[in-house]
């Protein structure tokens, strides 16, 4: 009596049909569990108030309506914590001049993103940064908020001769820009009140 040595047709149908399955869950594990692992660290990177960290896992990956909303609530947040590191940085390392106009591309940035602020519920967040930044200028410049939108709204060269001003300790005098402008020749567009 000789016994066949041999896989059958069964056999090969039930090693072809767990091969397969296992391709499957390989390929599922590798395609959704980083997705799914990076929105998670997305998430909780945001509610860390680690916008930079949450933009950048949630750059990339497919986002339900929830995950749009915190990367687009993400986005302007991280645009006021940036400008205010960037008034940090510069004002750590005595750079009056650059400190100054943090301050105010910063609060630029804050007058930008209201309306953003309003859509995605965040204007508490976002009150929080304006004040930052306005109770920083009016302590180091002495520029009380309807000065700060004034300056904001001038033109290049007028804003550089005030941001230098204010860095070299001289309070804001429309005058003396007038003054100041005149010297050089160019004309101020004054806003009419």
């Amino acid at each position: 009596e000789k016994t066949k040595s041999g896989i059958g047709a069964k056999g090969i149908i039930a090693t072809l049909l767990v091969c397969f399955s296992l391709l499957g869950l390989i390929m599922a594990t590798c395609y959704a569990l980083p997705s799914y692992l990076s929105l998670r660290a997305a998430r909780k990177a945001f509610y860390e108030q680690n916008y930079a960290e949450a933009l950048h896992r949630f750059h990339g990956n497919k986002l339900n309506a929830s995950d749009e909303i915190l990367c687009k609530k993400a986005t302007v947040l991280h645009a006021l914590a940036l400008s205010k590191e960037q008034y940090e940085i510069y004002n750590a390392q005595g750079m009056k001049t650059e400190a100054i106009h943090a301050l105010f591309e910063g609060y630029k940035v804050c007058l930008d993103k209201k309306a953003q602020a309003n859509q995605y519920g965040i204007t508490e967040e976002w009150n929080l940064y304006r004040e930052h930044f306005l109770t920083v200028l009016e302590s180091e410049c002495s520029v009380s908020e309807t000065v700060a939108d004034l300056i904001c709204e001038m033109k290049p060269l007028e804003y550089t001769i005030v941001v230098d001003n204010l860095a070299e300790g001289l309070a804001f005098d429309a005058v003396t820009l007038d003054t100041l402008l005149g010297d050089t020749g160019l004309e101020t567009d004054k806003p009419e009140e």
